[in-house]
């Protein structure tokens, strides 16, 4: 979706009326997108709980984390997809994501949006 359709779908799922739906942002990795923090803004300001599911590549740093939090996400999915990191690294193909997304799950805590 371009930006502007991401933000007509927004207006037009808040027209389902009171509470808000909740918006989970997937991807692939939603942090490649230019426009995520606006689809953020606009789906908070319209009163959606928003909730992302990024990846855990090298873009998942902790000073995103504190952006997103301050941009008003609720909760963050990060997946682990193995036990080991070589498991989950070979499975993600992405060699050190089980670092990168063990990190981002300390690094998220303190600003108190739910892990799942």
């Amino acid at each position: 979706l371009s930006t502007e359709e991401g933000r007509a779908m927004l207006r037009e799922a808040r027209r389902f009326g009171d509470p808000p739906p909740h918006l989970v942002i997937t991807g692939g990795d939603p942090l490649k997108r230019p426009d995520l923090w606006d689809l953020i803004g606009a789906a908070v300001e319209q009163g959606f709980g928003v909730s992302l599911a990024p990846s855990g590549t090298v873009l998942l740093t902790r000073e995103v984390i504190g952006r997103l939090a301050a941009a008003g996400i609720q909760s963050m999915s990060l997946s682990l997809d193995g036990s080991t990191a070589e498991r989950h690294d070979a499975f993600r193909g992405v060699p050190g994501c089980f670092e990168v997304t063990l990190r981002a799950a300390r690094w998220v805590r303190p600003h108190r949006p739910v892990i799942r």
